[in-house]
């Protein structure tokens, strides 16, 4: 069995979100379990791609709108991610430096053209292939037209035999376009329509959950609550819940490990976790002038309301008026929440400190420093950053959603793992906080949970588990064609 992953993002060549995350690791642990496993991307304009080892596989035309469109398909040929990772060349569309916007925060006007571009690259390399995979694991709505255009379309009668699996990581951002952009696709017969449309548009998510052989999400948490809220597919969910799977994601443990991590300062030895996570706090609090004997609060991540980074300046500052603790904040987004994380660190200058952007090395730092992970999110299909948090002994504090129910239970329930939040505001996260002050004023017990959430496997070596029995089960119906 061969498996292709298609997707616009993928770490460390290119990330934005968890997306990358996933698409970095799924085939790699894929590749473990003998399951032959590769990725297709886009190039873009980024440091890793740049310096990559990128070597032809294919040189390619395909047929759009307006003529002929030449491309590439390119190998990197050192195998450094543990798969094999090709890149469609196309400059004029994808070699930016910014993914999905600009690198002044500005979205692109030709972002279907884009996706679509990408589509009929991989579909139309994939035809020349005397041994062509067995399955197409498409990620998200950029990919979304794939399982549709394999089985429906005349140009890729070659391919129609391909099982398909679409992964869902946010079903928010579905990829809608009007109809009057259908020039963009290949020839479809009229009958097809139907599969494409969703609300009088064409709908990338709408038409890969109608077409693909399964469909998966990221969490069975949040398999379930887009049944209710899924941005106006509600009703298809619930039409093709025989086909829809749960599973939750992985860590890749390779990269996120507090054994040997080469972005931590002391690494944990002999199960010690009082002592890898004083070390550890007692540097970074040196590097940035706080005081490694009060607690201290992270976040991690995009500053927008999704994630609930909202709330966080004025339950934070409210927090302080009565409270002795120190909160770091990494991240970038919305102009407004940095903002006010800029004002909440100059007013409370001893206490806050706020960094802008995203640096790798130092959220692996934060994770082994942090006692506590701020994770308020409104909508989290699963997160890794909880994952991450326990995997180093930092105690998450979290919004009873999505992954986040799968993944994080609450210090009063038999396995606690972390404090959750029922309701998403500021006055909830600050009780959250107070009742994480609490703990960590009872030492002995705190220690105890992180001595138990350390343990935990969320690694992808287990997480796959379920991929591979879905994949099994689709070859078994593909080779009974």
């Amino acid at each position: 069995m061969e498996v292709l992953h298609c997707s616009f993002e993928c770490y460390p060549a290119a990330k934005v979100g968890g997306l990358a995350d996933v698409a970095g690791s799924l085939p790699k642990y894929l590749n473990q379990a003998e399951i032959s496993s590769a990725l297709i991307m886009p190039k873009f304009d980024t440091a890793w791609l740049n310096q990559a080892s990128l070597i032809e596989d294919y040189a390619g035309s395909f047929r759009w709108y307006n003529g002929e469109v030449n491309y590439r398909v390119l190998r990197e040929e050192k195998n450094t991610l543990g798969f094999s990772l090709y890149v469609v060349e196309l400059d004029e569309l994808f070699y930016r430096k910014g993914i999905y916007v600009s690198e002044q925060g500005y979205g692109y006007r030709d972002e279907i053209e884009r996706y679509v571009a990408f589509q009929l690259s991989v579909l139309n390399w994939l035809k020349q292939f005397e041994n062509k995979p067995s399955l197409i694991h498409a990620h998200d709505h950029h990919c979304g037209l794939i399982p549709m255009m394999i089985r429906n379309s005349t140009e890729y009668k070659e391919l129609k035999n391909i099982r398909t699996v679409f992964t869902i990581h946010n079903g928010l951002y579905q990829g809608a376009f009007s109809w009057e952009k259908k020039y963009l696709l290949p020839y479809l017969p009229a009958n097809t329509f139907g599969l494409l449309d969703w609300n009088h548009a064409i709908n990338p998510m709408a038409t890969a959950v109608k077409c693909a052989d399964a469909v998966t999400t990221v969490s069975n948490g949040y398999k379930q609550e887009l049944m209710q809220y899924a941005n106006g597919l509600e009703s298809l969910f619930r039409q093709e819940q025989k086909k829809f799977y749960g599973f939750i994601n992985g860590i890749d443990d390779e990269v996120w490990n507090p054994a040997n991590d080469k972005y931590i300062s002391h690494h944990i030895k002999s199960n010690d976790v009082s002592a890898f996570k004083a070390a550890n706090k007692k540097a970074l609090c040196k590097e940035y002038s706080l005081d490694s004997t009060k607690p201290l609060f992270a976040f991690i991540g995009r500053l927008v309301m999704e994630k609930g980074a909202d709330l966080i300046p004025d339950a934070v500052n409210e927090f302080l008026k009565d409270n002795d603790a120190q909160f770091l904040f990494l991240g970038s987004g919305a102009s407004d929440i940095e903002y006010a994380l800029r004002r909440l660190a100059t007013i409370h200058s001893d206490k806050v400190y706020f960094i802008q952007g995203y640096n790798e090395p130092l959220a692996h730092r934060l994770y082994a420093s942090a006692d506590f992970l701020l994770m308020p999110s409104r909508i989290e299909p699963c997160g890794l950053n909880q994952m991450y948090a326990m995997h180093y002994g930092t105690i998450p504090i979290v919004n009873n959603t999505g992954g986040l129910h799968d993944t994080v239970y609450d210090i009063t329930e038999s396995m606690p793992r972390g404090i959750k939040m029922n309701k998403v505001n500021a006055n909830e996260l600050l009780n959250a906080m107070s009742r994480a002050l609490s703990l960590y004023r009872h030492e002995p017990v705190m220690n105890s949970i992180r001595q138990e959430i350390i343990k935990i496997d969320f690694s992808w070596t287990n997480t796959v588990k379920p991929y591979i029995q879905l994949y099994s089960t689709l070859f078994k119906l593909q080779t009974d064609i």
